[in-house]
């Protein structure tokens, strides 16, 4: 694959992540909102963008991990506080698109297994710390 595809995949990608993102973020306006499924719809196109993202999907397979699996975990995170934007990244969705976040969420989570909310907390604070801060790389 050349440098300029490469660059234009990962270009599109970001953009389809801030679109996702910016509904995701969104409360619903009213009841037509909420009656639209446009949340659901979102999450749909985020994890649709996970799952054909080679290294994402990749990761997913080792930890075995499904899409039901990531749906459990984002919703995990939006309850336990890491709803919330850090540096233009809405954490929940960026969490699922970058490789080195989402194999700390699957690790952390046993491949979605773990629910104490100890270290779902300690998991939200984690991400929001690594976006907040810029940081790049994995996630400690």
């Amino acid at each position: 694959m050349s440098f300029f595809s490469s660059l234009k995949r990962s270009w599109r990608k970001s953009s389809d992540l801030k679109r996702i993102s910016a509904t995701l973020a969104s409360p619903p306006a009213g009841l037509s909102d909420l009656m639209s499924g446009r949340s659901e719809v979102a999450e749909n196109e985020l994890f649709d963008l996970v799952e054909k993202d080679e290294q994402l999907r990749h990761t997913m397979l080792r930890y075995g991990a499904s899409r039901d699996t990531l749906k459990s975990i984002y919703r995990a995170l939006l309850v336990i506080g890491a709803g919330q934007w850090a540096r233009g990244h809405w954490v929940p969705a960026s969490t699922f698109a970058f490789e080195q976040t989402l194999e700390y969420v699957l690790r952390k989570t046993n491949g979605g297994k773990e629910k104490n909310r100890d270290v779902l907390t300690n998991l939200a604070i984690a991400l929001v710390d690594y976006f907040d801060q810029g940081k790049t790389g994995a996630v400690e």
